[in-house]
């Protein structure tokens, strides 16, 4: 192929990222603009647990913002610390405070005991090939671990993602967070994703999980 050949080859791929990266964030559009962020597509029954109440929040006030970093903290601290990442505060506040954050909220009346940090984007900022909801921190306050609360608040997610009709629901864990990978891999059935560095030869300090979601059932076709 001679040099003219490559660059037309090139053109036509950037085009192509450019078309596929259009039609991808028409899809996110939707979802992006939903004021209750998906809970709509909820029955009521689901947003409770025991004694727990789950809401879904656009924004958080500065009272729950502060609850949600105090539990992040004392759960992932030390974890980003012996890792190559390092543990950034003022990034992390930055982080919940973005305005494409969405978020789950459980509450202890009205203390927060465990949050989830979602967000509706696109898997690959270079070359994206789906609209995914991007689960990046699932925290639970050590007192209410292992009541369950984890489960249903990634079922909670996996709905929306699917009534929303996007691709996967993707998250990332440090290989050192034994506990987390324990949880997606052998409880919730998270598999490695197609975009894990270690499928392209890439040693790296996290493992990127992803579960895809079912694809609404065209017209006519019988249950």
């Amino acid at each position: 192929m001679g040099k003219q050949s490559k660059s037309n080859a090139k053109k036509e791929q950037r085009k192509l990222t450019q078309r596929r990266r259009a039609a991808l964030e028409e899809r996110l559009r939707a979802p992006r603009a939903l004021q209750d962020c998906g809970a709509g597509f909820l029955q009521p029954a689901l947003l409770r647990v025991g004694d727990l109440e789950i809401s879904f929040e656009r924004t958080l006030s500065k009272p729950d913002l502060a609850a949600c970093f105090d539990i992040l903290e004392d759960n992932m601290k030390e974890q980003y610390e012996v890792n190559p990442w390092g543990w950034d505060p003022k990034m992390k506040r930055a982080e919940l405070a973005n305005d494409e954050a969405r978020f789950v909220l459980v509450r202890d009346n009205d203390r927060v005991v465990a949050f989830a940090h979602f967000r509706f984007e696109l898997d690959d900022d270079d070359a994206p090939e789906r609209a995914v909801l991007y689960v990046r921190e699932l925290q639970v306050a050590e007192a209410r671990r292992g009541s369950g609360i984890g489960r249903r608040v990634m079922g909670l997610l996996q709905l929306v993602g699917a009534k929303l009709e996007l691709d996967c629901v993707l998250l990332t864990v440090f290989e050192s967070n034994k506990g987390a990978l324990a949880f997606y891999e052998a409880k919730l059935k998270y598999g490695l994703d197609r975009d894990d560095p270690s499928l392209f030869g890439r040693e790296e300090c996290y493992r990127l999980l992803s579960k895809s979601l079912p694809k609404p059932k065209p017209l006519g076709e019988a249950n």
